[in-house]
């Protein structure tokens, strides 16, 4: 459905063969596969997702500040609070002292220290860029730590943002959207309601491009421009990128239109 929108100008293609598989992924093509029972093509349909590029480019990735993204958080007798997550940028050793955050209360960012590294269950001396680890903490308790925290260098200087501008598109929407909507937003790991404050549009509809800023309505998070997230509120389902994060006051609401 998505390919017939006007703003994606595409049309489903059909592919019987692996030189058409290698031939669409090379030239950025949507297919449509058509898996007739039982499970015939199957093999055509894994070599299109293994030869598709990577998003993300690890390899230069590891030679930035280090990111963790914690997805998931233990509490290990005998060893602490460990987190789970993936390695979004730079390298991580044990010993290596960060920033914790945002905080459940405050929103602030805390150092913490990693006391040891597990890597598909084993111990290791490093993660790098791309990979998904298991963290132990020093002198954390597991209360203070949540999905959607970040450990961070603190070269990068983090802060939280309660609001945020991003490039959007409506991908399905059966009325219009206006100022003081409300969507959860899913980005990375991060899963809260927020409400569109401003756009450069009076209303948007399915279909429509649009910059909108958005404002989390419980806490304020860690988010970085460039960021991909879906948005989605009952049968709405929309997708937009970060452009700008920025901390107002908590008391603040702006409203309006983008400049």
């Amino acid at each position: 459905r998505i390919l017939f929108y006007s703003e994606v100008k595409g049309s489903p293609r059909i592919y019987k063969s692996q030189v058409a598989v290698v031939a669409a992924v090379f030239n950025c093509c949507c297919c449509s596969w058509r898996v007739p029972p039982p499970g015939k093509g199957l093999d055509l349909v894994r070599m299109f997702y293994s030869l598709l590029p990577q998003r993300h480019r690890w390899v230069e990735a590891q030679g930035q500040a280090a990111e963790f993204i914690i997805d998931e958080t233990f509490g290990v007798p005998g060893v602490g609070t460990v987190v789970a997550g993936t390695v979004k940028r730079g390298v991580i050793t044990p010993n290596t002292p960060l920033l914790l955050g945002p905080d459940i209360g405050d929103g602030t960012f805390k150092a913490a220290s990693i006391k040891s590294i597990h890597y598909k269950r084993l111990p290791v001396g490093q993660v790098v860029a791309g990979q998904t680890a298991a963290l132990a903490l020093k002198k954390v308790k597991r209360a203070q730590v949540r999905k959607g925290m970040v450990l961070v260098d603190e070269r990068l200087q983090p802060c939280a943002s309660w609001e945020f501008d991003a490039d959007i598109a409506i991908l399905t929407h059966s009325t219009t959207i206006q100022p003081r909507y409300q969507a959860v937003i899913h980005c990375e790991i991060i899963r809260q309601a927020a409400r569109v404050v401003a756009m450069d549009m009076e209303r948007l509809r399915s279909g429509d491009r649009a910059c909108v800023r958005f404002r989390f309505l419980q806490r304020p998070e860690y988010i970085t421009p460039g960021t991909r997230f879906v948005f989605r509120e009952g049968r709405t389902k929309g997708i937009g990128v970060v452009v700008a994060s920025e901390k107002p006051s908590a008391s603040s609401t702006p409203t309006g239109s983008l400049a």
